[in-house]
């Protein structure tokens, strides 16, 4: 049975070349991408040609000129999220990008201080690091590729959670590399919708795998 963490959030980042002032609330709402209630009550830190960074209830949009994140902590809203990231980028049909992640970050409450420990010691055996006075695992990073065609790369780190006591922080970042720098830049976004709706799905489950696993060796043997 999957464990289910105390804190999950999913993020989509797209890299390319964007106009920053064109994302504000009422932009997203007058497209049907959110509604006017969430657009006028929207928290707005800055709208600037530079940046444009804002919240609602459900949703956190930071937007620069080279990249466009959007992320949410209500699992009920993490499907919406991606259909509104999907909705930016089919009015905007030419938007140039070069790159897609699909990231899942957790925190998760272990059943105790002794298999939180565990985890540690096995991600990084003490016995290494014997130069050091009492060593402890504080950020671990490890990487793999895709089993398909696609190039990019799945990377997990794994910390102590800062924001839960004898808890683990694991963030997933499953990468997908379109294009190499912004002078080949594709702006045909119909192949980036393409790989949304078919990554989706499996991010999270593969996330959710890797979750699961690194959890499982806080167990005793």
């Amino acid at each position: 049975m999957p464990n289910v963490p105390d804190i999950h959030a999913t993020t989509l980042v797209i890299r390319g070349g964007f106009s920053p002032v064109l994302f504000q609330p009422a932009w997203l709402a007058s497209k049907g991408l959110i509604s006017d209630g969430e657009a006028t009550a929207a928290k707005i830190e800055m709208i600037h040609p530079k940046a444009a960074v804002f919240s609602t209830e459900w949703l956190d949009l930071r937007v620069t000129e080279d990249r466009f994140q959007a992320t949410t902590q209500l699992a009920p809203y993490f499907e919406l999220l991606r259909d509104l990231v999907a909705g930016v980028f089919r009015i905007l049909p030419q938007l140039p990008f070069q790159a897609l992640g699909i990231n899942h970050t957790f925190h998760f409450k272990l059943e105790s201080k002794e298999a939180w420990h565990r985890v540690g010691h096995r991600l990084a055996p003490k016995e290494h690091w014997g130069v050091l006075e009492k060593p402890g695992m504080r950020s671990i990073a490890v990487e793999g590729m895709h089993d398909d065609e696609y190039p990019g790369f799945v990377r997990v780190r794994v910390e102590p959670s800062a924001q839960i006591a004898h808890g683990l922080f694991i963030d997933v970042n499953d990468h997908f590399q379109i294009a190499t720098d912004m002078k080949d830049v594709h702006t045909d976004t119909r192949e980036l919708l393409a790989l949304i709706a078919e990554r989706w799905d499996r991010a999270a489950a593969r996330s959710q795998e890797i979750a699961d696993s690194l959890i499982a060796l806080g167990k005793l043997e």
